[in-house]
């Protein structure tokens, strides 16, 4: 399998609808399947299509659920999930090809969450910084969780000119760097990413 496809990043409340499309131009592509892949678990397969057929068809529980649908005809195969709840945060791949020649065409980072899980945020972008080969630069990332007291995430991507963001990083849960003012709710968490460069 080639990874062609880009990574999309999308985010729905509960109860929400998100629509994941999946579009190819090569005639070739006979099949089509959606994979779910939840962090530290293997992709569990959704979907299959095929290209003759008149629809696709869901595999396993999320075919006797009905928030999930597929919208599938020639060239694409675009999954639909309704009433959207946290259960479906993940990673979803769209794949498709012929005899043994698959490519990823599609990938979506879905999160959902809640209105009382969303943190305010804001960037305090720092000036560009000019570094050379092998020097070793840190990244912060300040979160104010407010009055939210409980278990928050943080990832760190990358993405340049060369390649599609990619997760490199991620931290779940408090650390020493937590600080909670006095005489109110509110907590300031501060992360750091150290970057290295190895030639």
């Amino acid at each position: 399998m080639a990874p062609s496809a880009s990574l999309h990043l999308k985010s729905v409340l509960v109860g929400q609808e998100v629509t994941l499309k999946c579009l190819s131009d090569n005639s070739l592509t006979v099949v089509f399947k959606w994979y779910k892949q939840t962090s530290g678990q293997k992709p569990q397969l959704m979907s299959n299509f095929i290209r003759h057929e008149s629809e696709g068809t869901l595999e396993d529980n999320f075919r006797n659920d009905a928030r999930f649908q597929l919208e599938s005809g020639a060239g694409k195969n675009h999954l639909k999930i309704s009433n959207a709840q946290t259960s479906d945060s993940a990673t979803y791949f769209c794949v498709g090809g012929y005899s043994y020649v698959y490519e990823f065409f599609e990938a979506y980072s879905v999160h959902v969450g809640d209105s009382s899980s969303y943190i305010q945020t804001s960037v305090d972008q720092s000036s560009s910084e000019n570094i050379h080969a092998g020097d070793s630069v840190t990244l912060n990332c300040t979160v104010h969780t407010g009055s939210c007291d409980g278990e928050h995430r943080v990832y760190w991507f990358k993405d340049s000119e060369d390649s599609h963001p990619g997760l490199i990083y991620t931290h779940g849960g408090r650390n020493d760097q937590c600080e909670r003012k006095k005489n109110t709710q509110t907590h300031s968490c501060v992360y750091n990413c150290l970057s290295m460069s190895f030639i």
